[in-house]
């Protein structure tokens, strides 16, 4: 029994360190904490923004995009953060339809944006709203230009700015119709009616008056009036009727005519 505490006792004696080893370790321990945190407080004030740059406006002035975005120079480029930066352009500045934000090291720091493009004017109690192809209202003006259509049938709480149109049939239809319109510009529009959710109207400059349906196969529908117009007189009183996709029905005072197209 001597024996075996003997052994324990030695054991445990030669387990114990010396307390300068002891204090060698906590020395290391901190000057390595210490060490990193300088390299942080370093690298904090070394990576700051110095320079914001702007890319892809047109319309939108730089320092407007600049001042939406919130970003000061001197703040921390590991900071920022995109959602966040793209979620106040997009609430100050509907026209912006696009956000991406890079970083330059050590201190640049890059917001590239892409504008919504017109290409139509909806009508309401406070003016014209411009539109783009995906039906968001982003700019509001007191006269529309004569290059875009005008958009009636379209109540005033169905726009809200920065938005898709609050309608989900007229929003459908007019975004297949302004897709298929860019591929088809075979004739001026003046007008674009939708009065009547279900059936989408346009008024040509020559006069005629085209019933378009519901979002549904407006490419063919569109072909087949493409098709169609050089056959057809042009009369404030001629009205074209596609709403069925496959078939065209040409009516006015005196003249009924229908033409069937292959499935």
């Amino acid at each position: 029994m001597k024996r075996n505490n003997d052994h324990l006792s030695l054991v445990k004696k030669g387990s114990v360190q010396p307390r300068w080893k002891k204090a060698l370790r906590f020395i290391s321990r901190l000057a390595l904490v210490s060490a990193l945190l300088l390299l942080l407080w370093q690298g904090e004030s070394y990576f700051r923004v110095n320079d914001i740059r702007v890319e892809g406006s047109d319309e939108i002035e730089a320092a407007d995009i600049i001042a939406a975005a919130g970003i000061k120079e001197g703040s921390s480029i590991w900071m920022l953060r995109e959602e966040r930066i793209a979620g106040r352009i997009y609430e100050q500045l509907p026209q912006v339809k696009n956000v991406e934000l890079s970083r330059i090291l050590p201190d640049q720091v890059v917001v590239r944006v892409s504008e919504r493009i017109p290409e139509g004017y909806i009508m309401t109690a406070d003016g014209f709203w411009v539109i783009d192809r995906d039906t968001v209202s982003f700019a509001n003006v007191q006269e529309p230009l004569g290059e875009f259509p005008l958009i009636t049938g379209v109540e005033g709480e169905m726009v809200i700015p920065g938005v898709p149109l609050d309608c989900r049939q007229r929003r459908e239809a007019l975004k297949s119709f302004f897709a298929g319109w860019k591929e088809n510009s075979w004739f001026e529009i003046r007008q674009i009616d939708l009065s009547d959710s279900f059936n989408l109207i346009i008024y040509t400059a020559e006069g005629l008056e085209i019933w378009l349906g519901d979002g549904k196969d407006m490419e063919r529908k569109m072909e087949l009036v493409q098709q169609s117009i050089p056959h057809i007189a042009a009369d404030p009183e001629t009205r074209i009727d596609v709403r069925s996709g496959n078939r065209l029905v040409v009516s006015g005072t005196t003249v009924t005519k229908e033409k069937e197209v292959e499935p």
